[in-house]
């Protein structure tokens, strides 16, 4: 996923967009079967990543890019509580041996 900010020095906006890109490597891809749920939700979700995907880290940035959370997944639904962030949208990096998986999840 890509993502542009725009900021006119008094608001800030963002949109993304996801790339395609078909055709390369043959392996199988463990990120592919990574969801979330419930989204949006009032803080608190799941991230079902499957047994294959535990230890991997996940990286959780808020709208403008700024670290809030990072570690390692440890059960194959890593429950999260957010419930204490502001409301808006963030993006959740998976990071393994396979590549990173960017999940987006709007707290309400």
């Amino acid at each position: 996923m890509v993502w542009l900010l725009v900021s006119n020095g008094v608001c800030i906006d963002s949109t993304g967009i996801v790339l395609t890109i078909s055709g390369v490597g043959i392996g199988i891809n463990n990120l592919e079967s990574i969801s979330l749920y419930p989204n949006p939700n009032d803080g608190r979700f799941v991230i079902d990543v499957g047994q294959e995907n535990i230890g991997s880290i996940y990286r959780i940035v808020d709208g403008v890019g700024r670290p809030i959370a990072e570690g390692e997944i440890t059960s194959d639904q890593q429950k999260f509580d957010f419930a204490d962030k502001p409301k808006g949208t963030y993006r959740i990096q998976i990071i393994n041996a396979d590549g990173v998986k960017t999940l987006s999840v709007v707290i309400q």
